[in-house]
C-alpha cells in the first residue's frame, strides 16, 4: 500500500442495533480493526 496521504482516519460507527465499533481508513482503504490496520502497515 502506497499513498501520498499518510494520515489515518478513525471513525466511531453505531449500527441500528446499537453496537459501536471503530473503523480506520488510510489511503482510501478501510479496516475494521486496529489490528488489521497494523498488519497492513507492517506488510508495506
Amino acid at each position: 500500500m502506497r499513498s501520498s496521504d499518510p494520515r489515518v482516519t478513525a471513525q466511531i460507527v453505531r449500527t441500528d442495533e446499537g453496537t459501536t465499533y471503530t473503523e480506520y481508513e488510510i489511503g482510501g482503504i478501510g479496516y475494521g480493526s486496529l489490528e488489521a490496520l497494523k498488519t497492513a502497515l507492517e506488510s508495506c
